[in-house]
C-alpha cells in the first residue's frame, strides 16, 4: 500500500509540473521530500562544476542585477551538468533506475532539477535586467531536460511549444544583440536547443542567428 500511495505521489508532483510548464505559472504542489537537500539530488559539486557553476553565476549577477535570480540560475546549470554526467553513467552502464543507497531514483534528480527551473520560467521583466536571457535558459533547459535527460520521444509536441517560447522571447527581447555578446556560448546552447525542437518551417529561424555567432568567433 505504501507503494501505491508513493506512486500517486509522484504521479500527482509530475502532473502538477506539466501543468504548470503548459500554463506558464507557479506549481501548486511541493515537492515530495522539502528536507533533502539537493546536494542529495545532484551529489557534490566537482571542482571544475562548481567553478564553472559560480562563474556563470557571477556572470549572470553582473548583467541582470539580481543575486537571487542569479543564484537559481547557478543552480539550475550545476544541476544540468551533474544529472547529465549521471545520464552519461545510466547509459554506460545500461542499467535500470533503481534506487540507490540514498533511495533517490533518477528519476526524481530529474524530477529535482526541473523543480529548479521553476522559478526561471516565470521570472517577470521588473524583476531583474534581461529577464528574457533567463526564461530563454529555462526553455531550452527544459527541451534538453526531457529530449536527453529523460529520453522522452523526439516527435513530442512539448518540443515545438517550447521552442516557440524561446522564439517569442527573442522577438521581444531589446536586448537580443547585447545578450550574443555577453553570452555568446550560452545562447548558442539555447539555438541549438531550441532548432531542435522547433517545427521544420521555424528551424532556419534558430539557424541564422547561430550562424552570426559561430561566424562572429571565427568557427565558420
Amino acid at each position: 500500500m505504501r507503494n501505491l500511495a508513493n506512486l500517486g505521489l509522484l504521479t500527482e508532483n509530475r502532473v502538477d509540473l506539466a501543468a504548470a510548464m503548459i500554463l506558464k505559472e507557479k506549481p501548486r504542489l511541493h515537492p515530495p521530500s522539502p528536507g533533502i537537500q539537493l546536494f542529495d539530488y545532484f551529489g557534490l559539486q566537482s571542482p571544475g562544476t562548481s567553478c564553472i557553476a559560480t562563474a556563470f553565476g557571477a556572470h549572470m549577477y553582473i548583467f541582470t542585477g539580481s543575486k537571487e535570480i542569479s543564484q537559481q540560475a547557478s543552480t539550475a546549470f550545476w544541476g544540468l551538468r551533474s544529472v547529465s554526467e549521471l545520464q552519461s553513467i545510466r547509459k554506460m552502464e545500461a542499467f535500470m533506475d533503481t534506487a540507490g543507497p540514498d533511495n533517490i531514483q533518477y528519476s526524481d534528480r530529474t524530477e529535482a532539477l526541473e523543480r529548479v527551473l521553476v522559478p526561471l520560467w516565470y521570472v517577470k521583466n521588473g524583476e531583474c535586467k534581461c529577464a528574457s536571457l533567463l526564461r530563454m535558459f529555462a526553455w531550452a533547459s527544459l527541451i534538453y531536460l526531457y529530449a536527453d535527460l529523460r529520453d522522452a520521444p523526439i516527435g513530442m509536441s512539448l518540443y515545438g511549444r517550447l521552442a516557440e517560447r524561446v522564439q517569442i522571447e527573442m522577438d521581444e527581447c531589446y536586448e537580443l544583440d547585447a545578450i550574443y555578446e555577453t553570452f555568446p556560448d550560452l545562447m548558442l546552447w539555447i539555438l541549438f536547443l531550441a532548432g531542435r525542437g522547433a517545427r521544420v518551417e521555424s528551424k532556419l529561424y534558430f539557424a541564422r542567428p547561430a550562424a552570426k555567432i559561430l561566424a562572429a568567433q571565427g568557427s565558420i
